[in-house]
């Protein structure tokens, strides 16, 4: 399991969070519906990613709830707040996986 974990890790990191945070730096006062647009642009490409892999996302009204490798994390603000969630679960989750061995 482990194994998949980290792997699953990496992928969150590179196909998720890395360009939700790419995104997030564009964020200017200056044109906010453009970058709502393109924001939910990304997510839409990010969640479709993950879910080639696996992953199963919810978006609804009041959150983010991704589910990954039996881990479940939630948001109330983003996809890339229940990604970063979902990476805090895993690599707590990791060390554990080791002392069993």
């Amino acid at each position: 399991m482990s194994a998949e974990l980290k792997a699953a890790l990496t992928l969150v990191e590179r196909r998720g969070i890395a360009p939700l945070k790419r995104v997030t730096a564009l964020q200017t006062g200056a044109d906010w519906s453009a970058y709502i647009a393109r924001r939910d642009e990304v997510e839409t490409q990010v969640a479709e990613a993950l879910e080639q892999q696996g992953a199963r996302i919810k978006r609804e009204w009041n959150g983010v709830q991704i589910r990954m490798c039996g881990l479940t994390a939630r948001s109330t603000t983003s996809l890339l707040g229940a990604l970063q969630n979902w990476r805090s679960q895993a690599e707590t989750w990791l060390p554990k996986e080791r002392t069993k061995r």
